[in-house]
């Protein structure tokens, strides 16, 4: 697992061991990444962060902030070691909070980026309950990534419009685009 493009490019970084943490491949990153042209903006966010490697390629790409969150005490000090390693403790900023804790309590500009990968299965109505909680953190175009294991429905809200969708054998990589 590394970084793929930017100042950072081609650092290396950590997992957690935890069998929970599934790490985006990096074809599907950059596949991401490329569906989302240049990355322009100041602030990021993921929800479920994992090793913080998406928050890593976004700071990388040049995002002037990025927010990293996730409830397991294994996956932050993953995070923070990571951060570390890179050089991007400035622009960085982990919450160890769950999701809906985050959301409740976050107050400040609202995000450019926010990137979804849940550790384990989420119904469509699951999401949609995250993407209601984040539209008032979210301005016009603000973009939202979304990956999760292939469903034929399509997740969506009322505030988004799909921007672009891809799958990738098991995977679909939906960007929601609010209105």
């Amino acid at each position: 697992m590394r970084i793929i493009s930017g100042q950072r490019r081609g650092m290396k970084l950590i997992a957690p061991k935890s069998m929970k943490t599934r790490p985006t491949e990096d074809r599907i990153k950059e596949n991401v990444f490329n569906l989302l042209g240049p990355i322009e903006g100041r602030l990021g966010l993921e929800l479920f962060a994992g090793s913080g490697q998406i928050g890593l390629e976004f700071l990388s790409r040049g995002l002037d902030k990025f927010i990293f969150v996730d409830s397991s005490s294994e996956a932050i000090k993953c995070i923070k070691d990571n951060i570390a390693k890179a050089k991007l403790d400035d622009r960085s900023l982990v919450k160890n909070n769950s999701w809906e804790v985050f959301l409740g309590t976050h107050a400040g500009e609202p995000f450019d980026y926010v990137y979804l990968d849940p550790p384990y299965e989420y119904s469509v109505a699951k999401y949609e309950k995250i993407l209601e909680k984040l539209e008032r953190f979210l301005h016009a175009s603000s973009k939202v990534v979304i990956e999760h294991n292939h469903n034929p429905e399509e997740i969506s809200h009322q505030c988004y419009k799909l921007y672009k969708s891809r799958t990738y054998g098991e995977k679909t990589i939906e960007i929601l685009e609010k209105i």
